[in-house]
């Protein structure tokens, strides 16, 4: 298997504090190798990604997959916005959810999105804003920003359960 590396420079990444990380990246790798470095570090919950269209979600998710196994990532993980969910396999269970197409919320409540998340493994959700209330409070947020062409901002913040 092919090492994975952001760039040949050194990615960056600054601690904004324990909850939340900022990375930057520079180019549609670097954002893969963020969602490979993401994928390995928790292997398990749900993600909910942030961002505009063409901020590098998918690319971010693909990335994610190859850390959880899912053969041949780059190609089979895709923007699943016409399906709306795709199921992955590989060392653990991953779902990629895409609600941008979602538009109220009875839609919402037929994808049993709850019942996926109990199952175990990775829910990565692209467009989450449209159904927080069906998110489980303890998740990763992760925010997209396009700063340029291929840079971009991603800001990791993890949310704990409320005690």
């Amino acid at each position: 298997m092919k090492k994975i590396t952001p760039s040949k420079s050194k990615p960056k990444a600054f601690v904004i504090s324990k909850e939340t990380q900022v990375l930057a990246s520079l180019s549609p790798q670097e954002t893969y190798a963020w969602g490979v470095i993401c994928g390995k570090a928790f292997p398990q919950g749900v993600m909910a990604l942030f961002g505009d269209l063409g901020a590098g979600k998918t690319v971010f998710a693909k990335g994610v997959a190859h850390a959880l196994g899912v053969a041949d990532a780059r190609k089979e993980v895709l923007s699943p916005s016409f399906t709306i969910v795709r199921e992955h396999e590989g060392d653990v269970p991953f779902l990629h959810v895409d609600l941008y197409r979602v538009s109220s919320r009875e839609e919402l409540e037929e994808l049993h999105l709850r019942e996926y998340f109990e199952r175990g493994g990775v829910a990565l959700i692209e467009w989450p804003e449209k159904a927080l209330e069906f998110l489980p409070s303890e998740r990763l947020e992760i925010y997209f920003e396009i700063l340029g062409p291929k840079k971009r901002r991603i800001s990791v913040k993890r949310r704990m359960k409320a005690s």
